[in-house]
């Protein structure tokens, strides 16, 4: 009768030791990192890198992580201001992976675009006196863009322009470079030979 009673006792602290390690294994919790797949970020400007962690669900504002850029040079990443910053044209990734679990992580793709900038006459020939528009096309990555701001400058005393109107007046006969120049990337500039000539 006593081995009776002590193979039931044994055989509920088994259960009740069973049902504990399954309880237990319930609580292996599921870490989750959440954010855009896509950024696009001028040439020159930063963006900050916006993500979540969660665990089963629940935003974990504590957890650490590791940002890396995985592949293309077109960006870095500052860990002090949790800012991606453009520095040339491409595209590039990142990686954001959980610190204490590098198996939790998520990618972000991020483009710089290309921006171009076309007059739209291959040649320009001014008569002395005359006005003319100095109109100009800009893309990005080959679509166009309405209200881009651009810098027209000239170097030269043949011509004068203005920065508002775009518009380019012959002061005196001979020849003047005209400049277009992106705001948002001063290396994209456009230079275009203009000649001034008598009637």
């Amino acid at each position: 009768m006593k081995k009776k009673t002590l193979l039931t006792l044994l055989l509920v602290m088994v259960l009740s030791l069973a049902g504990f390690v399954a309880c237990g294994g319930n609580n292996s919790a599921k870490y989750e990192i959440q954010t855009a797949k896509t950024m696009e970020i001028d040439k020159g400007s930063s963006k900050v890198l916006e993500y979540t962690v969660t665990k089963d669900g629940v935003i974990q504002d504590s957890a650490e992580t590791v940002v890396t850029v995985i592949s293309g040079d077109s960006v870095t990443y500052s860990a002090e201001t949790n800012k991606v910053t453009a520095v040339k044209t491409g595209i590039s990734k990142l990686q954001i992976a959980l610190k204490s679990d590098s198996k939790v992580k998520a990618e972000v793709t991020v483009n710089v675009p290309l921006y171009t900038i076309t007059f739209a006459k291959a040649e320009y020939e001014i008569y002395l006196g005359e006005v003319v528009n100095a109109s100009y096309t800009v893309k990005k990555d080959g679509a166009r863009v309405q209200n881009a701001n651009v810098k027209l400058t000239v170097e030269g005393d043949a011509i004068s322009v203005n920065t508002f109107t775009k518009e380019v007046t012959a002061k005196q006969v001979g020849t003047a470079t005209l400049v277009a120049t992106l705001e948002s990337d001063s290396v994209l500039t456009l230079l275009k030979t203009l000649s001034s000539t008598e009637v």
